[in-house]
């Protein structure tokens, strides 16, 4: 029996808190697999799985621009403790959206477009 893709990704809280990401050897696997496909081509995703059963996408977008960049500038920073850090900002994106813009520019597979895609577009993800 195939071993199933187990990952489970936990942002920084607010800034200087660390970032984990803990996966079995497959699942760490897709993530260093999706991770290259950026690098190569700009857009990079694998399917994975929480220990819930329950799977979903990781996608990785290359920026590869300076931080001071229109672009990076643009984007929300990705805490999660809004007592901390406070409300999201209207004026900023977040890295779904950044996805999605990437998506409709015609950087992504066509796999991506038929099952990311659509999902992403209907929920919520702000």
């Amino acid at each position: 029996m195939a071993e199933i893709e187990l990952l489970h990704i936990y942002p920084q809280e607010a800034w200087h808190s660390p970032a984990v990401v803990v996966g079995n050897r497959v699942g760490l696997t897709l993530l260093r697999d999706a991770i290259n496909d950026a690098l190569e081509k700009g857009l990079g995703q694998a399917l994975e799985f929480t220990t819930d059963g329950e799977g979903y996408e990781v996608n990785a977008v290359l920026l590869d621009e300076p931080w001071e960049s229109t672009e990076w500038l643009r984007l929300d920073v990705p805490y999660t403790d809004t007592e901390m850090v406070g409300e999201r900002r209207p004026d900023k994106v977040d890295g779904v959206t950044l996805f999605i813009e990437r998506c409709e520019s015609g950087a992504i597979t066509d796999r991506a477009k038929h099952y990311a895609l659509p999902w992403v577009r209907r929920v919520d993800h702000r």
